[in-house]
C-alpha cells in the first residue's frame, strides 16, 4: 500500500486542516493508502489528538528549518525514514525550500494544491511566478482546490488553465443535521424563535468581521419583532479588537463568541443562516460545511462561492456598501420559506457534487496519474 505524506502547518481549525483530517479518515476507512501528516509550523491544533488516536503519525518540522542548512538536512532525513511514495503539500509558503527539502529525502512524486486567489500584481505576484515556474520545471505537480482558484492562478502565472488539475474539497453529508440542531440551540440557550446567524472564520484581517458587524449594526434597526443572534466562532489575531467592539456596542446581548470549535458539524445545524464576508478565499470549507449541514449561506462572491452557491443553494452578496447589505439580509431572515429552499438545494448539491466520497476518488485518481 502507498505511503502518502501530507504537508500542513498546523493542526488547527482551518479549512486545509479540516479537509486533510477528512481524507485521513477515509483513507483509513477505504485502505487507500497509508497516511502520514508531517507539520512544517508545529505539532499542534484541534485535530492533533484526533489522528494521534487513528495511529496517524504525526511530524513535526524543526523551527527555521527552511533557514538553516543543518535543520533542513534533519527534516529531509525524518521524511526519508517514512518512505513516502508521494509528498502532497497544501501549504503555500517556501515552496522552493519545500521542494528541495522533498528531493533531498529522496521523494520521486511531489504534488502542491493552491487553495487561496491571492493578489493579481505586485512583488508577491512576481515571486509567485518564479516559484511556480521553477517547480514545473523540476517536475513538481500543482493543482487548485477549486475551479474559481484554478482559472485564478492561470490569470495570475499566465499559465494554461486546463493543464491546472482540480482537487476539491469534500466532506460527510450527514442524515442527523434536524437532531443536531436542536442539541446545540439547547446548549447556548437559543430560542426555537431565535433566528442564528453564524460567522465562522479565522479572525484575520481579510475574513470580514468587522463588516459583518457593520451589517448587523444595521440590521438591528431593520427586523423589526424578529428576534435574532449571532454566533463567532474563532480566533484569531482580531479576536482581542473584535471582543472589545462587541462588548462596546448594542450588539453585546445577541452575540456569543465560541472561540475554537473543532467538531462544527456539531455545532452548524442550529444556525439559520451562515454569512462569511471575506476579501479573498479560494474554496471555504465553512461554506460547504454549512451547505452539508442544510444551512443556508450568505457570502461575498469570492474564490468558488458563485460556483457553489449557484442560483438558488444560497444567497450572494453584490455590495459592498454594509446598509444594502443589511437590507438583504434582512429579506432573507423574514422569508423562512426562502432559507429552507435553499438549505435542501445546497444539501442536495453537496451530496452529489461535493461529498468525501467523490473528492477522495478524484484524490486518489490524481494521485494515480503522478
Amino acid at each position: 500500500m502507498k505511503r502518502i505524506l501530507l504537508i500542513v502547518g498546523t493542526l488547527n481549525a482551518g479549512g486545509l486542516e479540516r479537509f486533510v483530517s477528512r481524507v485521513v479518515r477515509q483513507a483509513i476507512a477505504t485502505e487507500s493508502f497509508i497516511p502520514v501528516v508531517l507539520c512544517l509550523t508545529k505539532r499542534e491544533g484541534i485535530f492533533l489528538n484526533e489522528l494521534l488516536a487513528q495511529g496517524i503519525r504525526v511530524l513535526e518540522a524543526p523551527s527555521g528549518w527552511q533557514k538553516s542548512w543543518t535543520k533542513m538536512r534533519y527534516l529531509s532525513q525524518m521524511i526519508w525514514k517514512e518512505r513516502p511514495d508521494i509528498v502532497h503539500s497544501q501549504v503555500n509558503f517556501s515552496l522552493v525550500h519545500q521542494w528541495l527539502l522533498y528531493k533531498l529525502a529522496g521523494v520521486r512524486k511531489i504534488a502542491f494544491t493552491e487553495r487561496n486567489c491571492y493578489p493579481l500584481s505586485g512583488w508577491w505576484r512576481v515571486r509567485r511566478m518564479l516559484q511556480f515556474y521553477f517547480i514545473r520545471l523540476m517536475g513538481v505537480s500543482y493543482s487548485a482546490n477549486s475551479q474559481q482558484v484554478r482559472m485564478h492562478l492561470s490569470q495570475m502565472l499566465w499559465y494554461p488553465a486546463g493543464k491546472i488539475p482540480v482537487i476539491p474539497n469534500g466532506l460527510e453529508v450527514k442524515e442527523n443535521h434536524v437532531s443536531a440542531r436542536g442539541v446545540a440551540r439547547k446548549k447556548y440557550n437559543w430560542g426555537d424563535a431565535d433566528i442564528i446567524i453564524g460567522y465562522v472564520a479565522r479572525m484575520d484581517p481579510h475574513k470580514g468581521h468587522f463588516y459583518f458587524l457593520e451589517v448587523i449594526n444595521h440590521l438591528q434597526r431593520l427586523v423589526g419583532d424578529v428576534k435574532f443572534k449571532i454566533c463567532l466562532v474563532g480566533d484569531g489575531i482580531l479576536m482581542p479588537e473584535i471582543q472589545k467592539k462587541v462588548e462596546s456596542s448594542s450588539l453585546k446581548d445577541i452575540t456569543i463568541l465560541t472561540g475554537i470549535i473543532s467538531n462544527m458539524e456539531e455545532l452548524m445545524p442550529a444556525f439559520d443562516l451562515l454569512c462569511l464576508f471575506s476579501e479573498r478565499e479560494g474554496m471555504p470549507n465553512v461554506v460547504i460545511e454549512a451547505m452539508a449541514g442544510g444551512v443556508p449561506v450568505f457570502a461575498n462572491p469570492v474564490g468558488n462561492v458563485p460556483e457553489l452557491l449557484g442560483a438558488d443553494a444560497g444567497f450572494i452578496n453584490t455590495s459592498s456598501q454594509a446598509v444594502h447589505t443589511a437590507q438583504f439580509l434582512n429579506s432573507i431572515m423574514q422569508d423562512k420559506s426562502l432559507r429552507l429552499a435553499a438549505a435542501e438545494k445546497s444539501r442536495q448539491k453537496i451530496a452529489t457534487t461535493f461529498s468525501i466520497e467523490l473528492t477522495f476518488q478524484q484524490l486518489l485518481q490524481y494521485y494515480l496519474n503522478l
